[in-house]
């Protein structure tokens, strides 16, 4: 077994140091981004945020040497979050004229198809046919208060 002098850090490891906090939570808000996309201007806002994020704390990467692979994760993500969302955005409002157009054409194409005569009238209600008094308010027959007595 080999012997790791003292004050240095075993092979594989890495010595303990200060962590690049804006890397981090670049890349956090980044996943969140993407993870957010469905809702678009949340995901925008935060695609800005991770870049901003990310670019500081590629910066601090620069003179630290730590966090160089999470602040460029960030910018990827927050990138991503930004593009799709406002791809989807204008594809729902690319996508609204057209689905209102074929709605109008198919409504069109109904009313020509659709018969000429009238449409029949529907029968008249139980109770001004003389019926049995039911009442579709009630489920229970009218006629209960007219039972004789035991």
């Amino acid at each position: 077994m080999t012997q790791v002098p003292q004050g240095a850090a075993p092979a594989g490891t890495e010595a303990k140091g200060k962590m690049n906090s804006m890397a981090l939570a670049g890349m956090i808000v980044g996943i969140a981004g993407v993870v957010t996309i469905c809702i678009a201007p949340l995901a925008i806002v935060l695609g800005i945020v991770a870049i901003i994020l990310s670019v500081l704390g590629l910066r601090t990467a620069k003179k630290t040497a730590r966090g160089r692979g999470m602040a460029i994760t960030g910018i990827i993500l927050g990138c991503v979050a930004i593009v799709v969302s406002v791809a989807l955005v204008a594809g729902i409002f690319a996508g609204k004229d057209s689905l209102e157009e074929w709605g109008e054409k198919r409504m069109r194409e109904i009313e020509e198809q659709a018969p000429t005569t009238p449409m029949p009238t529907p029968p008249a209600p139980p109770s001004e046919r003389g019926g049995f008094g039911w009442s579709l308010r009630c489920p229970v027959p009218v006629l209960i208060g007219r039972l004789p007595a035991f």
